[in-house]
């Protein structure tokens, strides 16, 4: 323990040096700004539209209409999307001016709504024969559910003949009074869809301290490999576990100051900090294996560009759709949200959301640490060697070969099981428009990543000398399998009943033959063409043809296409 601490004192120092500290300053004044001010944004009068639009009015009475509506600003000479006088409106043909005249087509529809309503007395009938059709619009609890809307159409008696004739088109003020009744709930024309800005804010405030902080972390490690003071640590008497803890420590402490700091802010608990902790360890480590396996800072940002934008649109894109959407559950910053508004939140499905990003940051910890010596730190080489070797270096610390086969197929199923959720994320919300074309982009991207996941202890020992590939098929699919049907007790019922989720997740409740069959056979098809002379890229590539088709049958005869 005291080797940790004086390794994170050390790296303490050192970030010191890195950044100047009125940056930090700068960042921890946005952050406390941040802070402070979010919990006003949901009731501030601030508006993303405000003077959208630019119109020049000319003596006409739409003048303090479109005053009230933010969205235009009112000119009396220069250039403007529309232009209003007393003779009638001039606009130009693009696509800017026509949003413009729609929106004063809205905004006038509106007013004339808001001066009917102000007419006549609420609960009185001609109110009510003025807004005959009343909703009442109930938002369901949906944590681990599928969200719906339930819409109850207040019956109300039919108009006279008289009431009929009095009513016209327009809804002018001289209506009848009609009969005499009491309702509850709103005009349709009133019902505004819920926006989640409050989520979306939720959002940026826990991750954006992360990607700035993981960024300071993964510039360090690679600094240290440039300038090779990283190999004077390995000659120390400290192990690689030792110095990677001892590294990563304040930046995670860092990290987590921050999430309670917003915690404590916005009113929530301990179970908050709780469920954001897999979040901070899934950007420390990514940095941590971006910065080992990138032979330079070029290459060290591409990585990390590519990992924001992953682990961004998995957190965020489900966010959105938090009491909207069952596929939000995806997101462990849906459960922060729904613990904010006070929801009650399962332990089910706390293990759903965070289980995922907790297995493969802790394995990515691991695949990085086993690179942390000499040859791992100088030895510039493509990311399929880094791989290929971290997974040699843990074969051999767990002994048999064969265990070791069966053990590295089971350990990568949540990085197979985190590619097929982030696809989930990417592609639900689109089915509707290309099911099929979506489907089979989802099923071809999961396969892949799966027939890779099981070559990979294969390639070793071939490598080595073993050339029997049906036995380092069979248990690599063997390995695979265990893993995925361990890891798939924590998925939703939810998840997997929808036709996206049976593509991603096929086999999850079928006859447990035929997926154990299917990883065994591209296992050894992968095997047998890399001991024929392929390379891995042509054996995986027929491997995840065969599998893709197999899948494809099966889809097929579930009538998932109808």
């Amino acid at each position: 323990m005291r080797k940790i601490l004086s390794v994170a004192h050390l790296e303490m120092i050192k970030s010191r040096s890195v950044i100047d500290r009125r940056v930090i300053i700068f960042l921890v004044l946005i952050a406390i700004i941040s802070v402070i001010a979010l919990p006003y944004i949901g009731i501030s009068t601030f508006s993303m539209n405000r003077g959208l639009y630019i119109v020049k009015v000319t003596n006409s009475p739409l003048d303090a209409i479109l005053a009230s509506d933010g969205r235009f600003k009112l000119i009396d000479n220069g250039t403007s999307d529309l232009q209003i006088s007393s003779s009638g409106i001039q606009l130009s043909r693009t696509e800017r001016s026509l949003a413009a005249l729609s929106a004063v087509d809205e905004t006038i529809k509106e007013y004339s709504n808001y001066q009917l309503k102000n007419q006549y007395q609420k609960d009185s009938p001609e109110y009510y024969t003025a807004f005959p059709v009343w909703i009442d619009v109930t938002y369901l609890d949906s944590s681990l559910q599928i969200v719906s809307e339930e819409t109850i159409v207040t019956s109300i008696p039919s108009p006279t003949a008289t009431q009929e004739q009095n009513i016209s088109s327009n809804l002018t003020p001289e209506i009848a009074p009609g009969p005499s009744v009491n309702v509850s709930g709103t005009s349709p024309r009133d019902i505004r869809p819920p926006f989640p800005f409050m989520s979306i804010m939720v959002s940026f405030l826990f991750v954006v301290p992360m990607f700035f902080i993981s960024q300071l972390y993964s510039s360090s490690i690679m600094d240290e490999r440039i300038s090779r003071k990283g190999i004077m640590l390995l000659a120390s008497p400290i192990r690689g576990y030792e110095l990677v803890i001892g590294k990563t420590l304040p930046y995670f402490i860092i990290l987590l100051v921050f999430t309670e700091i917003a915690t404590i802010v916005l009113g929530g608990g301990f179970r908050v900090v709780l469920i954001m902790l897999p979040v901070v360890l899934i950007f420390l480590s990514t940095a941590f294996v971006s910065s080992i396996t990138a032979r330079n800072f070029r290459e060290l940002t591409m990585f990390l560009v590519f990992f924001s934008i992953v682990m961004g649109s998995y957190l965020f894109i489900p966010t959105a759709f938090v009491n909207i959407h069952e596929y939000s559950i995806i997101s462990p910053l849906t459960l922060v949200v729904n613990q904010l508004e006070g929801e009650v939140i399962t332990n089910k499905g706390m293990i759903f959301a965070s289980a995922p990003l907790l297995f493969v940051s802790l394995l990515a910890f691991l695949f990085g640490t086993l690179l942390m010596n000499e040859e791992g730190l100088l030895v510039k080489v493509e990311v399929l060697e880094k791989i290929l070797d971290s997974i040699e270096r843990l074969m051999h610390y767990l002994g048999d070969w064969r265990f070791g086969v069966i053990a590295i197929g089971t350990l990568l199923v949540p990085f197979v099981f985190m590619t097929q959720l982030f696809l989930l994320v990417i592609f639900f919300n689109i089915m509707n428009i290309s099911p099929i074309l979506v489907i089979g982009i989802s099923m071809a991207v999961s396969v892949v990543v799966e027939e890779w996941t099981k070559a990979l202890a294969p390639i070793v020992l071939i490598r080595k000398g073993y050339k029997n590939p049906l036995l380092l098929g069979i248990l690599s699919g063997t390995g695979y399998f265990l893993g995925e049907k361990g890891l798939l007790l924590l998925a939703l019922a939810s998840i997997v009943q929808g036709d996206l989720g049976q593509v991603l997740f096929v086999g999850a409740g079928y006859l447990l033959v035929i997926p154990l069959g299917i990883h065994v056979i591209g296992a050894v098809i992968s095997a047998k063409g890399i001991t024929s002379g392929w390379s891995p890229q042509r054996a995986v590539l027929a491997a995840s043809v065969l599998h893709f088709f197999i899948n494809l049958m099966i889809i097929w005869r579930g009538d998932i296409f109808g």
